[in-house]
């Protein structure tokens, strides 16, 4: 019989802690809450001095945020589950790199299933490199500046408005990028669309492409038409799609 996970909660609000405790015991996940806290700076003293095995983490809290309480412990060996009043656009940092996150108010559903993933993992420990591009992404005004990419050899940092196109190649997504080399990344275009975001500028075309607005030469009418990109890559464009990039040039 395994051992229970030995879990610490950090969260600054008190009902968050005592309901996500009841909520641990109420599923019965095998997990055991070893000490809770609604201050950062003593979690820090806490995680540096014992061994655990997961960490619910708040990241919205004051003087000390989840993401500065980590960038403070030597060795992260334990696996996170993040807990978070983010909204949904937000999240997609979450999606794409594949972290463990709970929405608030915690629903019973997703809890069980966030631990289930922490159990059948390889190895849950989240990297260093990994945490900076999250708060990274995160953050709003650097967003709107770079965006992270996962690729098999890390990660790839891309100025999001030099990004022209992106191309569904099954379950990888090409993505083509002003004066660089393409890249190629094993995420769906959907879940690309929604790390990029911004309806404004970027705009599904099709089912396989998603294009950069600014980088639009002209349209050819046809059954659903044609954009011309100004590298001269003619992107359909569907039946179903056409009122939405009308409606993004204002026609």
């Amino acid at each position: 019989m395994s051992m229970p996970l030995k879990a610490v909660i950090v969260d600054d609000e008190s009902h968050g802690r005592q309901t996500l405790e009841k909520l641990l015991e109420w599923i019965d996940a095998d997990v055991e809450v070893i000490s809770t806290f609604g201050d950062p700076r003593k979690a820090i003293v806490y995680l540096n001095e014992k061994n655990v095995d997961l960490v619910f983490l708040d990241i919205e809290m004051p003087e000390v945020n989840g993401f500065e309480l980590l960038s403070q412990i030597v060795k992260i060996d334990f696996d996170i589950i993040f807990t978070t009043a983010y909204d949904e656009f937000a999240l997609q940092a979450f999606k794409v790199h594949a972290v463990d996150y709970l929405l608030k108010p915690i629903q019973e559903e997703e809890l069980k299933e966030a631990i289930k993933q922490v159990k059948s993992k390889q190895s849950g420990k989240i990297s260093e490199n990994l945490l900076s591009v999250l708060s990274q992404n995160l953050n709003k005004e650097a967003r709107l500046k770079k965006i992270a990419f996962p690729t098999s050899v890390g990660l790839e940092f891309i100025q999001r408005d030099q990004i022209i196109r992106c191309a569904s190649e099954g379950n990888y997504t090409r993505i083509i990028v002003q004066n660089r080399e393409p890249l190629l990344i094993s995420k769906t275009l959907k879940l690309v669309e929604e790390l990029i975001g911004d309806g404004d500028q970027f705009v599904r075309t099709h089912a396989s492409h998603l294009v950069n607005l600014t980088f639009v030469a002209k349209y050819i009418k046809g059954s659903g038409g044609q954009l011309i990109m100004e590298d001269g890559i003619a992107i359909p464009v569907s039946k179903q799609r056409k009122s939405d990039l009308f409606d993004s040039f204002g026609l």
